[in-house]
Parts: structure tokens; C-alpha cells; sequence
């Protein structure tokens, strides 16, 4: 299933790059990438490497518009191999991100060993962010903390404007959740591009 998912995104991403430049006159090529998530299962499989390689090779798509995500877990289950999976997609210039940060083991020192791309805040911290201040606060210090260490930082399950206008005050670079849009099929996602690149206009 796991390898069906990456396969069916690389696919699908030449129709989003598609919708993200209709009416473009700007001369300027919009890129958007697709993220994928990576099970610790996945990830003990051997040669799995090569699968990735290899779907990237049969559908052409560009390794830079990838994201693979990952969990904490996954450092502390095969630290090595995790290592080794990281580095070998860095190498096709796939980006890294470390998702759901802050719920799991959290070792700083995971960020070291352990070079991803970005962080995605819990949505667990989002939900009360804005009447809880201990979720404010561990918001804008991981916020914070992946400026320091030049990693783009992402929230999860963003729902209402009070908590993106929290999040973008405190330097947060982007967000995901139901206040922009919720999961849809392709040809809807399409559309709901569309439509917003029309709204700006």
C-alpha cells in the first residue's frame, strides 16, 4: 500500500503542477511538491531505497517536488537504518520532514544525527493554542528552535484564523488543516486550486 501511495502522487503531481500555473502571466512556473508518509515498516524493508528510486525514475517526477514524512519512532526502532534511509534520499534530493514533532521521544539530539528538512508541529498543540498557554508556549519554542537550525516548521490540524494569525506572528512557515481546505479528490483539489489562484487575481 505503502509503495502504491508514492507511485499514485509522483503521478499525480505533473495535473497539480498543471493547476497550480493555469492562468499564469507572470512568466514564472509555479512547483508544488506532494508529501508522502513513511511507515517503520516501510522503512525495515530491505531495498526499500530502490523502490523509491525506482518510482521516482518510472514517473519522472522531479525528486525535489517529494517530501517524505516521518515519526520520532522511527529514530529510536532502527536508528541506522534510519540514518542510512535519510541519507540516501537527501542524495536524490528528496526533502525530509519529521512529523507529528514533539509527541514522541523528542531528543534534541535526533536533530543532529538526523538531518530532515522540517518540522511538523503536533496538531495536539494546536487544538488548545489559543486558550492553553503551555501549548502556545511549546508552539513558538519549537517554532523557534527550528529557525536556529534552519528547518521550515509546519502545524498541523491549523483550524481557525486565530491560531494561524498566532502561528504567522510567531514565524511559523506554513500550515495544514481544515481552515484552507479538507482532504478531496484529485480532480476537486485541481479545482479548489484553481479557484484560489482566480481569488487572488
Amino acid at each position: 500500500l505503502g509503495d502504491y501511495v508514492l507511485e499514485r502522487a509522483c503521478k499525480d503531481l505533473p495535473e497539480l503542477e498543471k493547476a497550480c500555473n493555469v492562468g499564469n502571466t507572470n512568466g514564472r512556473t509555479v512547483r508544488p511538491f506532494v508529501s508522502v508518509n513513511v511507515s517503520g515498516r516501510q522503512l525495515g524493508v530491505p531495498g526499500y531505497i530502490d523502490t523509491i528510486r525506482q518510482t521516482l525514475q518510472s514517473t519522472q517526477a522531479p525528486p525535489h517536488q517529494i517530501k517524505l514524512e516521518i515519526t520520532e519512532s522511527l529514530f529510536m526502532d532502527s536508528p541506522e537504518v534510519a540514518v542510512e534511509w535519510i541519507a540516501h534520499c537527501k542524495e536524490m534530493g528528496i526533502t525530509i520532514a519529521l512529523d507529528d514533532f514533539g509527541t514522541g521521544y523528542s531528543s534534541l539530539s535526533y536533530l543532529k544525527r538526523f538531518p530532515v528538512d522540517k518540522l511538523k508541529i503536533d496538531r495536539s498543540f494546536i487544538q488548545d493554542l489559543i486558550g492553553d498557554p503551555s501549548d502556545a508556549a511549546l508552539c513558538e519554542t519549537i517554532i523557534s528552535m527550528g529557525s536556529h537550525l534552519s528547518l521550515k516548521v509546519i502545524a498541523e490540524g491549523v483550524e481557525t484564523e486565530e491560531q494561524w494569525n498566532f502561528l504567522l506572528d510567531h514565524g511559523c512557515d506554513s500550515a495544514q488543516g481544515f481552515l484552507r481546505g479538507k482532504p478531496m479528490p484529485l480532480a476537486e483539489l485541481e479545482q479548489f486550486i484553481c479557484n484560489l489562484k482566480m481569488n487572488e487575481n
